[in-house]
């Protein structure tokens, strides 16, 4: 028997109104309808995303920014301290390689901009220890950089310091950059006619090879 009829059977026999009773099990009814689909729409809607942090967004404003300072500094002070943010947000993600990959180039641009062997090789050093953290990908881009430097340096000290910092990095790093290395190296050997300064050259290669 429905059970809206046998509910009225029963209120007539109570004295209770039988279509009130129908009434109230239809509204019952409509209410657990409602209910269910609140709750199926509150399963269907999705979890909110976290927000993605805006880390690196700022990182990257902030190193561009860094750099075009760097690059129209006046004095030698304010591009190291400059230079020392840049490594500091380099060291902060060290997964993002583009991120790398935009200070390692400003450091190289800076080397074209400057004549001062002394704070050349500072910001050697700082490419190559950004580039020991980084992808091959950013040491690449770092060893290329600097030994496109040595190919205009016009000082022996100063391509030498370079050779020694490329060798470092080159030693710890994989076969790739190693093979890098020693290819620029020779290309820097044989365009060169200096006895002390071959030697050198020939001694780095070696050191990296044997690495």
């Amino acid at each position: 028997m429905n059970g809206c009829i046998f509910r009225i059977a029963v209120a007539a026999a109570l004295g209770i109104g039988g279509s009130n009773i129908c009434r109230a099990d239809s509204f019952a009814k409509d209410m657990a309808n409602i209910n269910g689909s609140i709750s199926e729409a509150r399963v269907a809607v999705p979890v909110p995303a976290r927000p993605v942090s805006r880390a690196y967004e700022q990182d990257w404003v902030i190193a561009e920014t860094s750099i075009k300072e760097l690059h129209k500094a006046a004095t030698v002070g304010y591009s190291e301290a400059t230079i020392a943010r840049l490594l500091d947000i380099a060291k902060r993600n060290p997964k993002n390689e583009a991120l790398q990959k935009l200070i390692v180039k400003g450091l190289v641009d800076e080397l074209a901009k400057t004549s001062k062997p002394g704070y050349s090789l500072h910001v050697v050093s700082n490419i190559m220890a950004m580039a020991s953290q980084a992808s091959d990908s950013v040491k690449r881009l770092a060893v290329t950089g600097v030994m496109e430097d040595v190919r205009l340096a016009v000082t022996v000290p100063y391509s030498e310091g370079c050779i020694a910092e490329v060798t470092s990095l080159a030693r710890k790093s994989s076969p790739d950059i190693k093979s890098l290395a020693i290819g620029l190296m020779l290309k820097e050997l044989r365009n060169n006619n200096r006895a002390g300064y071959s030697e050198l050259l020939q001694a780095q290669i070696d050191a990296v090879n044997r690495s």
